[in-house]
């Protein structure tokens, strides 16, 4: 579905381009560029050491529970209220797993969102200030499922378009 819209985005681009004979198209995959830059290299070392930190922690909490499922099928001689609270514990332990592996996975997305998003403003702003230095009136990503990074104004046809249908 994505290469569809990206085809036909292109084709339209091209189409009009066609017509007028006069927009300038450009393509760039933003996802090699990335690949590219240096401070990833810096950022994927700093998630995989926190991914790590988290992993540590999930081990430590199974190895627990494995120690206290084992001690709890292991006790004949306590009474069921003590063998109760045991089972009770374990399954509270479980929640608290289930919890750090939950706020893991989220906090390990936010970090990466945080550190990628300056890099990828930062090459986004390039890009369109190069398709501007060499008059380029738009830009197509062609990373998978990417669109048009750029586009001049010129082209814009959002005023008519709304004039058209009576909206102010």
């Amino acid at each position: 579905m994505k290469n569809h819209k990206y085809i036909f985005s292109l084709v339209l681009i091209l189409f009009s381009g066609l017509t007028f004979g006069q927009s300038k198209i450009a393509n760039i995959n933003s996802a090699k560029l990335l690949e590219q830059i240096p401070e990833l290299k810096t950022i994927q070392e700093e998630m995989l050491a926190l991914q790590t930190q988290y992993q540590e922690s999930l081990k430590q909490m199974e190895s627990e529970m494995q120690k206290m499922q084992i001690a709890l099928q292991q006790d004949s001689s306590s009474p069921k209220s003590v063998l109760e609270i045991k089972q009770k514990q374990l399954e509270d332990m479980y929640v608290r797993y289930q919890e750090l592996q939950q706020n893991a996975q989220n906090d390990l997305v936010q970090q990466r969102q945080n550190k990628m998003s300056p890099i990828i403003e930062k090459s986004k702003t390039a890009i369109i200030e190069v398709a501007k230095e060499k008059g380029y009136d738009y830009v197509v990503d062609t990373s998978e499922g990417s669109g048009i990074i750029y586009s001049s104004s010129k082209d814009d046809i959002m005023a008519a378009v709304k004039e058209k249908l009576a909206i102010e």
